[in-house]
């Protein structure tokens, strides 16, 4: 297991979260009080697994480059309800879709990531809930058969800027432009009109059926490490 991310580095870890009766019965022993409730709320077993094998993968790495037991691992929350160490220079960020879970960690700096599994959309529809005008129009502009691909660029890109924010909804969506192009797999999104700091976004390789992308606040140069691997 590696040490700590390094100050300008970023750790990318890809886990497995489908459904495993063995694997899910192990990794609920790890989670806390809140995060057990948390998942016999969820009535979907294919969402509780992801959930709970996830949240398990997060507190054994974590534990990992803490030194500690993994139940002894302090998650907090944000006033958008974004996990947080209670009370380290560890930042970290989690995306999970399709059994699978993208989770990014750095040291003193706020880390959002978003991972999705690439399917055929009414992209119309969703881009009326989420796009600015300008990204809609570059989106209607591109070729049609790179336009499902750029949707998806687009949403992975700016879900991940709003999470390393955690705003929650007090920055709706719309307000916030970010390329959609293929060419633009790593660039500064500034966040000076919505009062938020500026963010160095990059797109993630996670295979054909994928798309992903990493925000790291401030801006400044970083590296990325991606670790495939069930911790």
């Amino acid at each position: 297991m590696p040490e700590p991310p390094d100050v300008g580095k970023v750790h990318l870890w890809l886990l497995d979260a489908r459904p495993c009766i063995a694997a899910e019965a192990d990794a609920l022993k790890l989670l806390d009080d809140v995060e057990r409730a948390r998942a016999e709320r969820l009535r979907s077993p294919r969402a509780r697994a992801q959930f709970v094998r996830t949240r398990a993968g997060l507190r054994r790495i974590l534990a990992n480059y803490l030194a500690v037991p993994p139940r002894s691992v302090l998650i907090a929350y944000g006033a958008h309800g974004k996990p947080r160490m209670a009370c380290e220079r560890l930042h970290f960020n989690v995306s999970h879709a399709g059994g699978a879970a993208l989770l990014a960690f750095a040291s003193e700096c706020e880390v959002g990531v978003d991972l999705e599994r690439i399917e055929t959309i009414d992209a119309d529809e969703i881009l009326t809930t989420w796009a600015s005008p300008r990204e809609y129009a570059a989106w209607r502009a591109s070729s049609p058969g790179d336009r499902l691909a750029a949707l998806y660029r687009g949403w992975v890109r700016k879900e991940a800027i709003l999470k390393a924010w955690g705003c929650g909804f007090s920055v709706a969506p719309q307000e916030l432009d970010v390329p959609m192009s293929a060419t633009a797999g790593e660039h500064i999104v500034v966040g000076t009109a919505l009062h938020r700091p500026n963010c160095r976004v990059l797109d993630v390789p996670v295979g054909s059926s994928w798309t992903a992308a990493l925000a790291v606040e401030g801006g400044a140069p970083c590296t990325a490490s991606f670790i495939v691997q069930s911790p």
